[in-house]
């Protein structure tokens, strides 16, 4: 083999099918959606990639050494003819550049996770979840700091979704973090976002031609915030009870108030109340009349008497400003 090959030193302390990361990403054995080994490699776009991080390792190998060579084995088997030999110890050395005995090792990873499978002449097939890994992203971690100003930005960002009352019909109640970021890590390879949404009220909507459905609503606010970074991954839930713990909430919706409109009676009671008021300060006589206001008359009616004539009737109120009415004369 060629010397510039990694030799099975570098992979030979990792343990394939137990690996931190392998794990992570692996799908569980119990699922009833998880792929078989019998699975062939289904034709692109059959498969949503998954995510790959940097500075991690993927059976034994560094995620984007892992990727590259994934990538190299993929574009290699579709190009073949089917009566070529898929993949063996050989074809894994050359697309991994590895020694043999190191393809051997990571051979049998493959095998172990599923991700390869014998095709009975001697040599092997890769299944769905192969395709998984090669066709996933290597995404960089950030940084804690990084990841701070990551949030302050998701939190501004949710304030000028909620405003948006003339597209969308949701808005965003509360929205926490959990995962890495709640941990001591230096590197984030995730901001996980849980988001709870609710409708507007009526008087936080405005009418338009325009408005998103329910789906369309949740697809926008969801492709908004990941659209901030790679390592953002959001999710809906109905309350808080449903979020992965430990959390922490960051951003709160502002509740608007708005009084309603007061009924005409109201507007009668406060008029009377203000009457009162001048009729009790004229009586009490504690303004001078050198100080009364010029638009204010000279003279004021007692409070315990007030006379008001029309016409032939009269109608007298005691005590108040607003008291019974007398009956008629």
């Amino acid at each position: 083999m060629e010397s510039s090959k990694a030799g099975s030193a570098a992979i030979s302390d990792a343990k394939f099918a137990s690996s931190s990361a392998a794990s992570q990403e692996s799908d569980n054995p119990g699922d009833p959606n998880r792929q078989t080994s019998d699975e062939r490699v289904a034709p692109p776009g059959a498969a949503k990639p998954r995510k790959l991080i940097a500075y991690q390792m993927y059976f034994g190998l560094e995620a984007r050494a892992f990727h590259a060579g994934a990538e190299r084995m993929l574009d290699r088997v579709s190009a073949q003819a089917p009566a070529q030999p898929r993949v063996n110890v050989r074809t894994l050395s050359e697309d991994f550049h590895l020694d043999l005995a190191a393809s051997g090792m990571l051979l049998r990873a493959f095998l172990d996770d599923g991700l390869l499978y014998p095709d009975g002449n001697g040599g092997y097939e890769a299944t769905e979840r192969f395709r998984k890994y090669a066709l996933a992203r290597v995404v960089v971690p950030l940084l804690r700091s990084q990841a701070k100003d990551l949030l302050d930005r998701a939190c501004a960002l949710a304030e000028d979704l909620n405003a948006d009352s003339t597209r969308n019909a949701l808005l965003i109640e509360t929205m926490m973090v959990s995962g890495s970021y709640l941990s001591r890590r230096d590197l984030m390879p995730e901001l996980s976002l849980w988001l709870v949404l609710r409708k507007r009220r009526r008087h936080e909507r405005q009418p338009s031609a325009s408005l998103l459905s329910k789906h369309d609503a949740i697809r926008h606010i969801k492709a908004t915030l990941k659209g901030l970074n790679h390592v953002v991954t959001v999710r809906v839930v109905s309350d808080q009870r449903k979020v992965e713990r430990p959390f922490s909430v960051v951003f709160q919706a502002k509740e608007v108030v708005i009084e309603p409109p007061l009924r005409a009676w109201d507007k009668l009671r406060d008029w009377s109340a203000a009457i009162g008021q001048r009729v009790a300060s004229g009586q009490a006589g504690a303004v001078p009349p050198a100080r009364r206001s010029d638009a204010e008359p000279p003279g004021v009616a007692p409070m315990e008497l007030v006379t008001v004539q029309r016409g032939p009737r009269t109608l007298q109120r005691e005590r108040s400003a607003w008291g019974a009415v007398g009956k008629r004369d």
